[in-house]
């Protein structure tokens, strides 16, 4: 069975690498063209849905045009980020404006696509929810000080966001971590484990 992935946000190298492996690729964002006729000239079967990931609307559409194009999404990788015009020249700096955009996109629009998704993967008895970040949260830059903290507070593994956890144990009790070399890139994994690239997953119960 040919199962699908989709990419929200930056992830070209996870979607090339789970191309190869068979699964057809959705790429959601303002530049999916870019991405997906890169991937098509790979001969992986691409298709590319804009949207803005901060838009409940614009991201159910998406969803929606997905499983009406590809078939029900397998595997959802969220890894949005902010353009530099966004960050904060200083920790100094950062103000209730400064983390809007940040919090957009790593807090608002991962639980939004949490709860788009996983009620079809429990009644479908599987699935994936990657969620792919900087480590920004770990290796601390000041001119990355507003971004730290959304994706600090969008780290389930360090219990900031307990509602995508939360809402995995249904999926037989398995969550797992998934990091890569820096740190960054983890995510929950809904039944046993896998190997992405520079990427292993370990259970954690």
């Amino acid at each position: 069975m040919t199962r699908t992935i989709a990419i929200f946000g930056y992830g070209v190298g996870t979607a090339r690498r789970f191309g190869k492996e068979g699964f057809r690729v959705a790429i959601v964002g303002r530049d999916a063209n870019r991405n997906a006729d890169r991937l098509i000239a790979e001969g992986i079967e691409a298709a590319a849905f804009a949207a803005d990931v901060t838009d409940a609307g614009q991201l159910e559409k998406a969803i929606d045009d997905i499983t009406a194009t590809l078939g029900p999404i397998d595997v959802a990788m969220h890894g949005a980020a902010a353009d530099p015009s966004a960050r904060t020249p200083s920790t100094l700096e950062v103000d209730v404006a400064a983390l809007t955009v940040p919090i957009a996109l790593k807090l608002h629009s991962p639980i939004q696509l949490t709860r788009a998704l996983l009620p079809a993967m429990l009644e479908r008895g599987e699935g994936t929810l990657l969620f792919s970040s900087g480590s920004s949260e770990r290796y601390l830059l000041p001119y990355l000080a507003n971004t730290t903290n959304s994706t600090s507070a969008s780290r389930p593994d360090l219990a900031y966001l307990p509602y995508p956890s939360q809402r995995s144990q249904p999926l037989r009790g398995v969550q797992a971590l998934c990091e890569d070399r820096s740190g960054g890139v983890r995510g929950l994994h809904g039944s046993g484990g896998s190997e992405l690239d520079g990427c292993s997953v370990r259970l954690l119960m």
